[in-house]
Parts: C-alpha cells; sequence; structure tokens
C-alpha cells in the first residue's frame, strides 16, 4: 500500500467469561447483575416436536415457578411447576445439538414440568381467553378471563342490553400454590375488552376493570368482592344500584370532570362533540392515578390523567400533544409499570435509539410527517398490564436481535424460515441461535425465564412445540 503502515486494533470487549463474570456476581448486588449473568448462560440445545397435553402452551408466571396452560375446551385452566433447565439432563446425555422427539420413551415435557391441576374455571357456556392473564406481584395467583356470548333466543330485555355485541364476561382468581379457584365475579350484558388485557389493569393488590358498553371504571381491591371506596363514579354505582348507566340522561361522574376541565378549551366548539367521547381504554399509574383514552367514532381522541382519591383531572392530552409524548419518552416506566434496568426506551439507551429511527421513518416517509409520527406514537397508549416480557434475552442492553422475529411485547410474531439469532449487546459476538418450529413452516415464537425457551409452530391441525435449553454437551 505504498509504505502505508495499518495498524489493527482489537475489538474491546467486557470479560465475559464465565467464571469472571460469577466472581462479579458475587461481590456485586442488584437484580441488573443477576441479568448480566444471562449473557453466559443461553440455549444450546433443541428438542423438536416435543409431545404436549391437548392444551395450549401459553406463559411463564413472572417469578419462572409456574407455567399456566389453557385446556383445548377453553374451560380449564392447567397449571405446571418448571423443574429447571437442568432437569432433563440425564435423558439428552450423548446428544450435541438437536433431538428430534419422534420416539415415546423421550417424554422430555414429562421432566420439564409438572402438572399440578386441572382447575374447571369457566361456567358452562363461557370460553377463557387464552390472552387474558394477569399474574400478581407476588406471583402467588393468576387473574383470568371468560366469556359467554348471548343466544338470540331469548333475546335480553330491550333496557337489558342495547347493542348486539355484548357478552357475559367473568373473571377469575386462581391460587398458583393451593390450586384452587379462590373468587370470581360476573358482568352481564357488557363489553369488556379481555384481549391482551386491554379492559383490566392490576397495579399492585388494585384491579382496575372497564366496562365500554357502561362507562364505568369498577375499581377492586385485595380481592373481587370489595369495592375500592377510592373512586367515587364506582361507589355510586354501587350504592344506588344502578344496573345500567347507560340508561342515565345525565352525563357521568368522569364525563361531567373531562367537560369542566375542556370547558375553557372547547367553549366556542360546544359540548356536543365532547359527549360523543367514550372511555375506550385505560391503565392504572398507581394506586391513585388512572390514565384513560376518550375516543369517537372519528377517532379524535384524548387522553385523561385523573386521581380516584380526590376526583380531580390532573391534565388531558390531545393525539397530537408533544408533550405526551415526551413524557412517555422519558418516563415509559410510568406507564409500562417496570422495575429498574428495564427494556423501556427511558430506561434503555437501545430501545430509545429503536423508537427514535421508528420515529424518523415516519417522519420522513411519504405523506409523513411529525404530526403523524406523534399519532401513531401516541396510538399505543395507554399499554396494557404485563405486556413487556421481564425476559434477560429480550433486554436490549443485554442481547440484540431482529424484532421482526421477536418482540419484547407479550405478543406473537410470525417468523419466517430463517434461524432466530441474539448477539451480545457489547461485543456484538454471536451468543446463540434458536431454530423454532419446523423447516419450511412459519411459527410464533415467545422466548421466557432463565436458559430455557419455548418456542410454538401455529398450525391449522396441531401445534409444533420446540424446548431450547442449556444443555452440557459430554
Amino acid at each position: 500500500l505504498g509504505g502505508l503502515e495499518l495498524t489493527i486494533h482489537p475489538r474491546l470487549s467486557s470479560n465475559s467469561h464465565q467464571s469472571s463474570c460469577f466472581s462479579l456476581y458475587q461481590i456485586s448486588s442488584g437484580k441488573h447483575q443477576v441479568r448480566v449473568f444471562h449473557q453466559n448462560v443461553f440455549p444450546n440445545f433443541t428438542v423438536v416436536n416435543i409431545e404436549k397435553p391437548p392444551c395450549f402452551l401459553h406463559k411463564f408466571s413472572s417469578d419462572g415457578c409456574y407455567f399456566i396452560a389453557f385446556f383445548s375446551d377453553e374451560t380449564s385452566l392447567e397449571i405446571f411447576e418448571y423443574q429447571g433447565c437442568q432437569a432433563a439432563e440425564d435423558l439428552l446425555q450423548g446428544y450435541e445439538e438437536i433431538l428430534s422427539n419422534g420416539n415415546d420413551q423421550w417424554s422430555t415435557s414429562r421432566c420439564f414440568f409438572v402438572l399440578l391441576h386441572v382447575t374447571s374455571v369457566a361456567a358452562s357456556g363461557e370460553h377463557l381467553n387464552q390472552e387474558c392473564n394477569l399474574f400478581t406481584d407476588d406471583c402467588h395467583c393468576v387473574i383470568v378471563g371468560s366469556a359467554a356470548y348471548l343466544p338470540d333466543e331469548p333475546h335480553p330485555p330491550f333496557y337489558e342490553v342495547y347493542r348486539n355485541s355484548e357478552s357475559d364476561y367473568s373473571l377469575h382468581i386462581t391460587d398458583l400454590h393451593t390450586v384452587c379457584l379462590c373468587d370470581a365475579c360476573t358482568f352481564k350484558y357488557d363489553k369488556v375488552v379481555l384481549s391482551h388485557n386491554q379492559g383490566l389493569y392490576l397495579y399492585k393488590t388494585i384491579l382496575a376493570i372497564l366496562s365500554v358498553q357502561q362507562q364505568t371504571i369498577h375499581v377492586f381491591q385485595d380481592d373481587l368482592l370489595t369495592v375500592s371506596a377510592g373512586f367515587p363514579e364506582v361507589q355510586q354505582d354501587s350504592q344506588t344500584g344502578i344496573a345500567n348507566p347507560f340508561r342515565d340522561p345525565f352525563i357521568n361522574f368522569l364525563g361531567h370532570l373531562l367537560l369542566v376541565y375542556l370547558w375553557h378549551r372547547a367553549e366556542q366548539d360546544g359540548s356536543a362533540k365532547l359527549r360523543q367521547l367514550c372511555m375506550w381504554k385505560m391503565q392504572l399509574l398507581d394506586e391513585n392515578h388512572v390514565f384513560i383514552k376518550y375516543t369517537s367514532e372519528d377517532v379524535a381522541s384524548f387522553f385523561v390523567v385523573c386521581n380516584m382519591v380526590t376526583t380531580e383531572v390532573i391534565a388531558v392530552f390531545e393525539n397530537t400533544s408533544d408533550e405526551l409524548l415526551e413524557f412517555l419518552e422519558n418516563f415509559c416506566d410510568l406507564f409500562c409499570s417496570t422495575s429498574l434496568h428495564s427494556e423501556v426506551v427511558s430506561l434503555n439507551n437501545f430501545a430509545r435509539q429503536i423508537q427514535h429511527w421508528f420515529k424518523d421513518v415516519i417522519v420522513n416517509a411519504k405523506y409523513g410527517g411529525h404530526r403523524e409520527a406523534v399519532c401513531r406514537l401516541l396510538g399505543r397508549l395507554p399499554i396494557s398490564a404485563q405486556s413487556y416480557s421481564g425476559s434477560p434475552y429480550l433486554d436490549l442492553s443485554l442481547f440484540s436481535y431482529s424484532d421482526n422475529w421477536v418482540s419484547v411485547m407479550e405478543r406473537p410474531k410470525t417468523c419466517g424460515n430463517c434461524t432466530i439469532r441474539f448477539y451480545a449487546g457489547k461485543s456484538g459476538l454471536l451468543k446463540c441461535e434458536i431454530q423454532a418450529g419446523l423447516l419450511g413452516c412459519t411459527i410464533t415464537h415467545t422466548v421466557r425465564h432463565l436458559p430455557f425457551a419455548i418456542s410454538v409452530q401455529r398450525t391449522n391441525m396441531e401445534d409444533v412445540v420446540n424446548f431450547h435449553m442449556q444443555h452440557c454437551c459430554i
């Protein structure tokens, strides 16, 4: 090169050897250091086509000790106890990378999961919603929801239902330790969005349920029989016995608070437009504050922050508010109810960069712009309860991966015929690969806690389940 000397410097990376990380783990403290240790303990072995009972595999508890599945008839809940990633080491001796589970002698699923009980939850005519489940903070109980569609004959009386899309909804609390049904409550001729927990939110011991039809937020505390005294609207409905608030000719409590707050801003437009707004989604910010999304038929929406104790509207934002977007970017952990060192944009620089990149794409796109970007980013508010996975393998500060195949959100993803690769966040070195499903098939993939993952290929026939685990090949 004409006498030009080129010096190649080695890439600097932190010491990621297991022994050094374990030594650092011993002298350090905090949850984040425990998550960092997962950079050296990850799945390196796959068992294909696991035999499973006739059920729909769904979700681990947040502590990783229990696994819930829905029975095929969608009326019962199966509770399994996870035995750890080392449970099948004796069966897997002599195998190095992949194992086909075609023979009956390989009961791998029974090694990892012990069935505790099959709890009958839904009543006759009701079906459990597989996408509705909430674990308590102590992982002692799980809340699931069921619905029963109203029959055409006999049709309910006119004053009990005014639309044809209502159902009977029930919420059930199941104890994971005693595997028994603890409590339940029912909403007759109502409209509660159960999918992805959109119509209910659990914050510590407070459970809020949004009735879209009744335009009422029911607040329960400690159990499903005690109504929290902190919400006057719920207190009023329970004391006066108003079973159908939609028959009330007056503006409801929250609607009145919203009109009072917006009076000076909407004096010229009048109240007719605002009266058409209805509560569509909500979430609890803490024990006292609720975040509500009001929307109308023309998709114009408002976001309202209300104090349930003082009955005061703290703030109202439009769906194009730059101020609310700034709050979302800087205090996303408040909306997601996540802990420190989580994957939300306000606590994770990698997640923040991805959101800024997504925002720039919308701004620079055809028919895009800043206003459109703000609407798109605020469109996911309020965020449903327990939507973010707590798995360290999905922590963008620890691993990088393609969000086309797997996401930190608790949503199934359609995956192509490719391998899901996880790279170290700092060094960029390949840490592990996961081949989910069978070759030539699309799959939905979910990564969970510990060096263990389950991939489920959803088909029209029978689901194909693969286990990905840490295995010491000898």
